[in-house]
């Protein structure tokens, strides 16, 4: 397995945009069939593929880069070892990245839904506020 991990370390290095795309586009995919599957219950033939791949995209597009590109900001200007660092890091991602990224994501899964400026509206209005609240529930239940 180390020559894997050693492959993939060296990938991370050369492409870290790129390989943090896949897997962001990967996991969005994989949610949604998980998703598909176990909460909705849905056999193999009414699955809906279409909808893996828009959240591929989201995941591929928008997720993987902002996500990497904010942890090397993070990294860049606050530093990236020590337990203060660590904890900076946390604030900062939960009070500032978390909301927006919530925005960007409903907005993101609005758009490919095909709902208009209103339905974006909508849609934020009624869920962006319980995400978040569930956001912070989750995480600091740790």
């Amino acid at each position: 397995m180390s020559g894997f991990f050693k492959f993939y370390k060296q990938l991370l290095v050369k492409y870290p945009l790129g390989l943090q795309a896949l897997q962001a586009g990967a996991l969005m995919a994989v949610g949604d069939q998980m998703a598909q599957n176990l909460v909705e219950n849905r056999s193999f033939n009414d699955l809906d593929f279409m909808r893996t791949a828009k959240f591929y995209a989201i995941g591929f597009f928008i997720g993987g880069p902002s996500t990497r590109t904010w942890y090397g900001v993070l990294d860049k200007y606050i530093g990236s070892k020590g337990t203060v660092v660590a904890l900076k890091k946390v604030a900062f991602d939960q009070l500032l990245f978390a909301p927006t990224f919530i925005v960007v994501l409903l907005s993101s899964i609005g758009l490919m839904q095909g709902n208009d400026i209103n339905g974006i509206k909508t849609k934020l209005s009624n869920e962006y506020k319980d995400i978040l609240i569930n956001n912070y529930k989750k995480f600091y239940s740790f």
